[in-house]
């Protein structure tokens, strides 16, 4: 639509410390939550939440954030991660000397997901989902 703004906002900062988090709430599961496109993100979360229940881990991180007063943050897909790995210099606020990577919420198996290691710029599409990464929440608007 002509003049309709609309784009992609990152958490200022990551919402784990360096040692990061786990995907998952200590069970695998299959959440359902393989979906790429644009999008997909919130349902994702929402799936992953919706199966894995009460807990600290990426997707409920996310979904508890306010940021900004916002209640609507998710854990990023797998193409959202890719959009903020191209753009970091301009986000900022990512953690450069950390070897691990960043979650998403793009499952690859019932018990790995995708993650992105942004140091390294490579695409992780089967990391056990007990390995610990960090997490930025993303809204839409």
């Amino acid at each position: 639509m002509a003049g309709q703004v609309h784009g992609l906002i990152a958490s200022t900062s990551a919402l784990t410390t360096v040692g990061g988090i786990m995907w998952y709430n200590d069970t695998n599961k299959v959440t359902n939550a393989g979906d790429t496109i644009l999008g997909a993100g919130i349902a994702n979360t929402d799936s992953i939440i919706l199966h894995q229940g009460q807990g600290n881990y990426a997707a409920s991180l996310c979904r508890a954030y306010n940021g900004g007063g916002y209640k609507d943050w998710y854990l990023p897909r797998q193409d959202d991660l890719f959009k903020l790995y191209l753009n970091q210099a301009v986000i900022g606020g990512f953690t450069g000397n950390f070897v691990g990577g960043y979650w998403s919420s793009t499952e690859t198996s019932i018990s790995t997901a995708f993650a992105g290691n942004f140091t390294a710029g490579i695409a992780i599409p089967n990391n056990v989902k007990f390995w610990q990464y960090l997490v930025r929440a993303v809204r839409t608007f």
